[in-house]
């Protein structure tokens, strides 16, 4: 194992405006030739299918249903609750399909630009999950997704 200087972190290198557009580039096709490489959900996995991702999104709104919070923030709990019912209504069948077609595979589980370096030029991915399958088996568009939501919210 070899340390890296944390300045390198990516969060640290787009904060400093420091990221480019080739380096984007080559981390969004490091991330596809991954994702062509690993392994697949088979039919008989839990994983990624309708019920486990509604699980997942339940846990998540069951949490936040234990939470003593202020008029404000329970107002905005219930506004998400609504949302993410509403949208599962019509994204079940799609998230189904894409398991069908192959699209949930074992990823890393834990994609953001904390978990990834910038090294000559280069960023370079580590820390995958590894203690959690149900994080790690999950539609490729939720890695790709969360790193997007990342690098927007770093604008």
């Amino acid at each position: 194992m070899r340390r890296f200087p944390q300045e390198q972190l990516l969060r640290a290198v787009v904060d400093r405006g420091e990221l480019t557009a080739a380096q984007i580039d080559g981390l969004a096709k490091t991330i596809a030739e991954f994702h062509q490489e690993t392994d697949r959900a088979e039919e008989e996995s839990p994983y990624g299918t309708t019920k486990a991702i509604w699980d997942a999104a339940r846990e998540n709104l069951d949490f936040l249903d234990q939470r003593e919070l202020t008029p404000h923030r329970a107002a905005l709990r219930d506004c998400i609750r609504q949302r993410t019912e509403e949208s599962w209504k019509t994204l079940a069948a799609d998230c189904a399909a894409r398991r069908d077609k192959g699209f949930v595979r074992e990823c890393h589980g834990d994609l953001h630009l904390g978990n990834m370096v910038l090294l000559n030029g280069r960023i370079t991915v580590f820390d995958a999950i590894e203690f959690n399958p149900g994080f790690r088996w999950i539609d490729v568009m939720n890695e790709v997704a969360f790193v997007v939501m990342d690098l927007e919210r770093r604008g």
